[in-house]
C-alpha cells in the first residue's frame, strides 16, 4: 500500500510483518527536508557567533 509519500507492506505471517518505506516522491522530500535541516543548523551557528561577537563589543565597550 502506497499513500504516496511512503510505503507500508504488510504480510499476515505470525507474528505479522510490516514493512514501512519511502516512495520516490518520499525520498524527494526527504532530501528537501535535509537540505532545509543543513540550511537552519548554519543559520544557528552563525547567529550565535554574531551574538556572541556582540557579547565580547558589549563587554569591551562597558570595561
Amino acid at each position: 500500500m502506497s499513500d504516496g509519500d511512503h510505503y507500508r507492506d504488510y504480510k499476515p505471517t505470525v507474528p505479522p510483518a510490516v514493512t514501512y518505506g519511502l516512495t520516490a516522491r518520499g525520498e524527494d522530500l526527504h532530501q528537501m527536508l535535509d537540505t532545509l535541516n543543513e540550511i537552519s543548523l548554519r543559520w544557528d551557528k552563525e547567529e550565535k557567533a554574531a551574538r556572541t561577537d556582540e557579547d565580547a563589543a558589549s563587554a569591551n565597550a562597558a570595561v
